[in-house]
């Protein structure tokens, strides 16, 4: 039989009932906990016995989705948009409130795998993934993100989902689809611990490259919330996706874009990109490139998009991705463009 093939490890298993509880169980664990949810990827992770030196296997789950402050969809007494860490991507995908306030987060989570895979997988998983690289999936390689010395995609097979921009020792692009929609939108990832609670924005949740980790979470941080602004100034938004199959997969490149009109001009715009490096990012640069120009200018978008790649760092598989990249770009900006 294949290594592949195994059946789950033997697991400890802890069920609490409130966010205290499920804290106070993270600082017991601590690395030998893992916390599951809607488990479509930590399934995955413990079958095909993905570990290593930064990456052990858990030895205890602790299963969050009793929890009922982790889950649900509405505009809290501040008047944002709160998504509880456990909600699901099809509750996403199905909430009017989210349709009306933020539709480019209905059409990234309606991007995302299946309809019976969104049924399960949760907000905080798909900000939460580990990198698609048939190189860290597979048990025989002991890659950098699990703590070995070496990417083996540089000089292996790139080909697909891996970075062109940002590179650093892991080439791995970041699979989470919510993530650039969410960036764009200015969200706020709510994290409780044993000190109490923070907020941290989105767009510095995320580690680089050079780093094994993908996230600033440590083992006794629980997500708890994402939180949305509700600005309702006038404005146009976009998702666009790339991706090798017209069913479903994993972006080859996303792009979130939210613009602020005023008048006949771009008052303020965020931009956010996904598949395409180690981490989604904000494209500050070209958001401010875009303040105070005219809006319907096509010129303008595509100097945007042709100065946010001209230092992209392609690999010799990876060429064909940079034009991908920069369609994908255009195609969000026109789109939340030709909303004004």
């Amino acid at each position: 039989m294949s290594d592949l093939l195994y059946e789950l490890p033997e697991l400890g298993y802890e069920e609490p009932t409130d966010i205290e509880e499920a804290v106070d169980l993270l600082r017991k664990y601590r690395s030998d906990a893992k916390i599951i949810a809607g488990g479509t990827e930590l399934l995955n992770i413990l079958k095909d016995r993905i570990s290593g030196p930064a990456q052990p296997l858990p030895r205890v789950l602790i299963n969050i989705k009793k929890i009922s402050e982790l889950k649900g969809v509405y505009i809290n007494s501040d008047g944002w948009l709160h998504i509880g860490s456990t909600t699901t991507l099809l509750d996403i995908e199905e909430s009017g409130v989210i349709r009306q306030i933020a539709p480019i987060l209905t059409e990234a989570a309606r991007s995302v795998a299946t309809k019976q895979i969104r049924a399960l997988a949760t907000v905080g998983g798909n900000l939460c993934q580990r990198p698609w690289c048939w190189y860290f999936r597979h048990p025989h390689f002991n890659c950098y993100k699990k703590g070995g010395k070496l990417c083996y995609a540089v000089s292996g097979n790139h080909l697909h989902h891996f970075s062109i921009m940002n590179l650093g020792v892991c080439i791995a692009g970041h699979p989470s689809d919510l993530a650039p929609a969410l960036m764009a939108l200015d969200a706020v990832v709510e994290i409780a611990n044993h000190n109490g609670r923070k907020e941290i924005p989105l767009d510095q949740f995320y580690l680089d490259g050079r780093s094994v980790y993908d996230t600033v979470l440590s083992h006794e941080d629980l997500i708890v919330s994402i939180q949305v602004p509700t600005n309702m100034r006038r404005r146009g938004m976009a998702f666009a996706k790339a991706r090798i199959r017209g069913t479903w997969d994993f972006s080859l490149a996303s792009a979130a874009v939210v613009l602020e009109f005023e008048k006949d001009r771009y008052h303020k715009a965020r931009i956010a990109v996904g598949g395409i490096a180690p981490y989604p990012f904000r494209l500050y640069t070209a958001e401010k490139s875009l303040e105070g120009k005219s809006i319907g200018n096509t010129e303008t978008l595509l100097e945007v998009v042709k100065n946010t790649f001209e230092n992209a760092k392609t690999l010799p598989m990876s060429k064909e991705k940079r034009r991908i990249a920069e369609a994908t770009l255009l195609t969000a900006l026109i789109n939340a463009a030709k909303q004004a």
